[in-house]
């Protein structure tokens, strides 16, 4: 019975080292090497981003209800109503020498109750200009960020209604013209 045992833990031991040794051995081979590509790292011209959402809604509506006796007078919709939501959400900015240009668009396409309607908004359109580091003049339209509230900040007095729900969500700018002039005193 202690032999047995004495088997087993030295299989069970030779079994950890044989493991050990070949997961070392493969990571030591599987080096790679270094490769530097300056194209990777340069900075590109231009930056287009953005994201787009699909959102099917199924209402279930009470067809005794006086509300849909009022909204569907002359049609009969049945037990369940759809909708869809579509929205695309599009930002890019391209700079060239002192000029940078921003734009992000917000589109919504919606189907309800047998209609299509559909919505383009800016939410950002500018031109940055910065001829020396410190002075920058900007035009269009901006989302100005102010302080450091997160979904209520008392300081923000340029600033749009946020959803508590979503307070980093991109809302529409305001039109605006501004310059910055920074300097340092001796």
């Amino acid at each position: 019975m202690i032999e047995v045992r004495i088997r087993l833990k030295w299989k069970g031991v030779l079994c950890f080292i044989a493991w050990v040794i070949i997961i070392c051995s493969s990571s030591v081979f599987a080096e790679e090497k270094y490769k530097l590509d300056i194209s990777e790292i340069e900075k590109k011209p231009y930056n287009l981003n953005g994201y787009a959402e699909f959102r099917p809604v199924l209402n279930v509506v009470d067809r005794d209800a006086a509300l849909y006796k009022l909204k569907f007078y002359n049609r009969d919709e049945g037990k369940t109503t759809g909708e869809y939501n579509f929205k695309f959400l599009i930002d890019g900015s391209y700079e060239k020498d002192i000029a940078r240009l921003f734009l992000r668009l917000s589109y919504d396409l919606n189907y309800i109750n047998a209609s299509w309607s559909d919505n383009l908004k800016p939410y950002e359109a500018s031109l940055s200009l910065k001829p020396s580091p410190s002075l920058t003049l900007d035009i269009g339209k901006k989302t100005l960020k102010w302080g450091k509230g997160y979904a209520w900040n008392p300081v923000a007095f340029i600033d749009r209604p946020k959803d508590p729900d979503e307070p980093d969500l991109a809302l529409e700018g305001f039109w605006v013209i501004s310059a910055d002039y920074i300097r340092s005193f001796p």
